[in-house]
């Protein structure tokens, strides 16, 4: 028995001594108790460090940079087409549609909040809110437009995209979203997304990348550093405003004409500001400084200005809400394509100087099939452009010439109704002939038969059987 022990017992001392020579078999290359960070909100971060991330989903391919440039274009289109109304309708189509269902996208964003920060929400913002600002500049300055029947739809799309930009804006202040402290390898590499975490050189996590949306995959959470992201909208709170109230004042004033005042606030002055007993002449007058631009204005202004001075409270009252309606509506009248431009190029340096993250390439379908689609509607648009046009051409091409029609008529009656020696051959002919006026004579006298001459005007009644 002592020999046994000895035995086992050298062997489990030679074990021991080859054991760090044996190479060590195949383990996992994740930790396998991964330490989660605690959550540190903004106000807690003490000042100076700025080593903190934020977990956020990418930007969407359809929100991608080629699709708001093609959205721009179409809508500046729409806007400078002026009288060429297949090319309007053809670049608001791509528009609306797009932006609307950008807006109900916004819309559907809200049910599934999440403890991270969907960028969809900037570049959905960025999206409606040049569609606001469109939607004030198509109003007043669109002459395709004016005449379409078709303008109660861009009010229901305007309605659509302001409350849009409304939904838009309440989720802009989750950009101050909670932060945690950064995830760093020992060599200093910033833990960004939940693949890595394959890497044995990370020994932490986050606790957003736990984090699930119904709208979103849990592998597409990406953790960038805050600063990258807070400051962008973060101190614009009033500016934002803008293009909601542009909107919002437009549709729910129904404006549906150029430089002219809103029809809402047309009846409240002339209904209940107006001084003047005669009701009807002065919509004549309206009516007639509304053939200038920004006549409607200026005589809304006068006689609002009028009523100011006159007793009754219900005037005064009607008075202090028709005023800032009215300065509203000749505000964004001249400040509606300024606006819209400058929409555009703030919006965008927000989202491409802080370099957010894409979920697609350019090269990916997302990025350039709202491209192929615009061009698509707007071809479609050429080819029926062209039938129409080709339709008209072969009508006219069916018709007489105009110098073969005025030859027919111009040929005379006796012509057309031979004449022989035993008398006329024709019809009745009742009228008064003015000698000297008409080019031609009116009757052809055949020379074997003498008449008389004939007064210089007198009515003729023959009947010839």
């Amino acid at each position: 028995m002592s020999r046994c022990r000895s035995f086992l017992l050298c062997m489990i001392f030679l074990l021991c001594i080859l054991s760090p020579t044996i190479p060590a078999s195949p383990t996992r290359t994740v930790p396998s108790q991964l330490v989660y960070r605690d959550l540190v909100k903004p106000s807690n971060i003490p000042k100076g460090h700025n080593d903190t991330v934020i977990c956020v989903y990418p930007i969407s391919g359809q929100y991608g940079l080629l699709p708001r440039l093609v959205y721009y274009i179409t809508l500046v289109l729409g806007i400078v087409g002026r009288y060429q109304r297949w090319l309007v309708m053809g670049a608001l189509a791509s528009a609306l549609s797009y932006a609307g269902a950008t807006a109900i996208h916004m819309l559907a964003l809200p049910t599934s909040r999440t403890p991270v920060f969907d960028l969809d929400i900037l570049a959905a913002w960025a999206v409606l809110t040049t569609g606001c600002l469109a939607f004030a500049a198509l109003v007043h300055w669109s002459s395709a437009l004016r005449h379409s029947e078709g303008r109660i739809v861009i009010i229901l799309w305007g309605a659509l995209v302001g409350i849009g930009c409304i939904t838009g804006r309440s989720l802009l202040l989750d950009v101050h979203s909670d932060a945690e402290p950064a995830c760093r390898s020992s060599a200093g590499d910033l833990l960004t997304s939940r693949s890595e975490l394959a890497s044995p050189k990370f020994n932490c996590t986050y606790k957003c990348f736990d984090a699930k949306s119904p709208m979103r995959q849990t592998n597409e959470v990406t953790a960038i550093p805050t600063n990258q992201l807070l400051g962008t909208y973060a101190n614009l709170g009033v500016v934002l405003l803008v293009p909601i109230l542009a909107a919002a004042q437009k549709a729910l004033t129904f404006n549906l004409t150029p430089h002219t005042p809103s029809q809402a606030c047309t009846s409240l002055v002339m209904v209940y500001v107006n001084s003047s007993l005669n009701l009807r002449l002065s919509q004549s007058t309206y009516n007639a400084a509304c053939e200038s631009w920004y006549g409607g204005y200026i005589l809304l202004f006068h006689y609002a200005r009028k009523a100011r001075f006159k007793l009754g409270v219900k005037k005064r009252l009607v008075t202090l809400i028709v005023f800032p309606l009215i300065f509203l509506d000749l505000l964004f009248d001249l400040t509606a394509a300024p606006l819209f431009i400058a929409n555009i190029i703030f919006n965008e340096l927000n989202l491409l100087k802080t370099d957010l993250p894409m979920e697609e390439g350019y090269s990916s379908v997302g990025q350039w099939s709202p491209i192929v689609s615009a061009v698509l509607v707007l071809i479609a648009s050429l080819i029926n452009r062209f039938v129409s046009w080709w339709k008209t051409k072969k009508q006219l091409g069916k018709r007489p010439p105009p110098e073969k029609e005025e030859t027919q008529f111009a040929t005379p009656l006796c012509q057309r109704f031979p004449l022989t020696s035993a008398g006329y051959f024709g019809m009745q002919e009742n009228g008064v002939v003015i000698q000297k006026l008409a080019p031609q004579e009116t009757l052809r006298i055949d020379p074997e038969i003498e008449l008389k001459p004939s007064p210089p005007a007198h009515i003729r009644e023959r009947s010839f059987m």
